[in-house]
């Protein structure tokens, strides 16, 4: 018997939810339809002051949902934030959803930081985190990547503190332990207690040349030996850094194609067998290779990089120059 067609073969497409600037380049550069024929489907949202906020979510769901030939959604990061709930909860392979900045909202790392989101209102943390510096910033694979951390305690970290730390990739648990903070803490060159008053961390470690791009979801609670919260982070890296770029060339245009220095900038996606192109694309230059909320929080509390476990490279999709090799039915989770 012959093996059913791709479910993503037919993907061809790329949508747009953004401000007139966004929308107007990349249809310009032969994302979409720039008109509205009436044998087609248009596949952008212009949003303004005046766009409520149930349009947007309408449009996101019928792009995500509803259209089968939409193979990537772009939407500006801060129209996301708009819908968030169904942005964050949209997890499906295809379409993949990338985050954009826009001529009005660019990318900002201290808004947009992976690295400083707190699992509740941090005013009561002993641990007050003014700063955290990657450098360089994205991190590249296989390069030296410095971490530097300013914070204050508010009090002495006695021993017998702990700290939890769990790093999911997708939906598979790469790391869930609790370990005696002080017993680890030496790797990174500190000692127990850690006494009141700042304290400036640094710490520079190796970038593997490959680590599969993907959603990496990462939640860090520290706690004294009398359970006070020291700091507790989590986070689900999803903002697209400034380098990030798109490949078109696997596209088909659905109009007639122009440059535009506002239309996205091209590069190949190399196919590497076991890695899915649509969540290195949904997660872009900061998610994608290299995970580095999963790297920093393990590199902090337990002095070493997480590594993926390598069963976890057979249970993604292979993909081929873009999204149209055909994936056997026993190979496809999908």
């Amino acid at each position: 018997m012959a093996a059913p067609p791709s479910a993503y073969k037919d993907r061809q497409l790329i949508a747009v939810i953004g401000d007139e600037d966004s929308v107007t380049g990349l249809l310009l550069a032969g994302v979409g339809h720039v008109t509205d024929p009436p044998d087609s489907q248009r596949n952008f949202l212009v949003v303004d002051s005046k766009t409520d906020k149930s349009q947007v979510a309408e449009a996101f769901d019928r792009f995500t949902k509803d259209r089968k030939d939409i193979g990537i959604v772009l939407i500006n990061q801060h129209i996301a934030d708009i819908i968030r709930d169904h942005v964050d909860s949209f997890q499906d392979a295809f379409p993949a959803v990338l985050e954009i900045p826009s001529k009005d909202h660019p990318y900002d790392p201290e808004k947009d930081s992976v690295l400083r989101r707190y699992c509740a209102d941090p005013k009561d943390y002993i641990l007050d985190i003014d700063y955290v510096d990657l450098s360089p910033n994205p991190p590249k694979p296989g390069d030296k990547l410095t971490i530097k951390a300013y914070g204050t305690f508010a009090k002495d970290i006695e021993p017998g503190a702990t700290v939890f730390l769990q790093v999911k990739y997708g939906l598979i648990t790469l790391i869930k332990q609790e370990a005696d903070l002080c017993d680890n803490i030496g790797r990174i060159d500190l000692t127990c207690p850690l006494k009141e008053g700042p304290l400036l961390f640094t710490r520079e470690v190796d970038i593997p040349n490959q680590v599969p791009p993907g959603k990496y979801t990462v939640h860090a609670d520290v706690n004294t030996v009398d359970k006070e919260e020291v700091t507790c982070l989590e986070t689900t890296p999803a903002a697209a850094s400034p380098l990030t770029t798109v490949d078109t060339s696997g596209l088909q245009p659905t109009y007639k194609t122009y440059k535009s220095p506002y239309g996205p900038k091209t590069t190949q996606l190399p196919n590497v067998k076991g890695f899915t192109l649509t969540n290195a694309i949904r997660y872009g230059g900061i998610a994608a290779g290299f995970g580095v909320a999963a790297g920093v929080f393990a590199v902090y509390f337990f002095g070493e990089v997480p590594r993926v476990r390598k069963d976890i490279l057979q249970k993604v999709p292979v993909v081929g120059d873009y999204w149209v090799r055909e994936v056997a039915p026993e190979d496809n989770p999908f």
